[in-house]
């Protein structure tokens, strides 16, 4: 598995047409592991005071894509994981604390528990609306900018767990 993931390993700048066909790989290996079992891993969200907080536990030995994120949004991560993005491949190990920007999307392999929490700003009141309006299943919509709420995919992590 984590051969798959050093494909998307490459240099530390990175021009445009890199990031395309980072993006590309990152695609090409999501439908690969949507061929593999697939797990889910149960979230636990909280409202407070117009910030949105989503966490994941991740088991060890887990393969992961998130959803691409419409808006910048803050991430805290504790465990070990090596995460590749359109930018770079990196293993984070303990305690971090991640600004993301939007378009961002990610494949994850968890070399331990590691737990994940999304924070991310929002005006609704009502938990269940939220997710759809903070992601998109296709990079067209982030690259022509949000579209209306109504228009969008439903979120939903496409994860496979494999130990």
């Amino acid at each position: 598995m984590i051969d798959a993931l050093l494909v998307l390993t490459g240099p530390e700048t990175l021009t445009p047409y890199q990031r395309l066909d980072r993006r590309e790989k990152i695609a090409w290996f999501e439908q690969w592991l949507l061929r593999e079992r697939q797990e889910e891993f149960p979230a636990t969200e909280q409202l407070v005071d117009g910030l949105y907080l989503r966490t994941i536990v991740i088991p060890e030995g887990s393969v992961l894509t998130g959803e691409i994120h419409l808006r910048g949004h803050v991430s805290v991560v504790d465990g070990d994981i090596t995460i590749a993005t359109e930018d770079d491949t990196k293993r984070l190990t303990g305690h971090h604390i991640l600004i993301s920007k939007p378009g961002m999307k990610r494949v994850g392999w968890a070399h331990a528990k590691t737990t994940w929490t999304t924070i991310h700003a929002t005006a609704l009141t009502e938990i269940a609306r939220i997710p759809e309006t903070l992601t998109t299943r296709i990079y067209p919509e982030i690259d022509a900018g949000p579209l209306p709420f109504d228009r969008r995919p439903g979120s939903m992590e496409v994860v496979c767990h494999s130990s």
